[in-house]
């Protein structure tokens, strides 16, 4: 799998994402899913996969997270939570 970087080249949004989507933030290197964004100063919230602290993102550093992405973000989730024992 090639490692997406904040030195590529922005993904082209046609459409903004829609809350839920599954985001890569290339800034923090790791998926996350989509909450809003901000209306005042156009930051994109994001929550880690599986829940947690959510942070903030440039839509400049987000592309839709593919498939291998996505399942390992699930897979590392899943991992966490067996290890909390839940």
């Amino acid at each position: 799998m090639a490692v997406k970087t904040a030195r590529i080249e922005a993904h082209p949004w046609s459409v903004p994402p829609v809350p839920g989507a599954h985001l890569y933030d290339c800034e923090a290197g790791r998926v996350g899913v989509f909450q809003g964004k901000t209306p005042h100063d156009g930051r994109y919230w994001l929550r880690p996969v599986g829940g947690g602290v959510e942070w903030d993102a440039r839509l400049a550093d987000l592309y839709p997270a593919d498939r291998e992405e996505e399942l390992r973000a699930k897979v590392e989730a899943a991992n966490r939570r067996s290890r909390r024992g839940w």
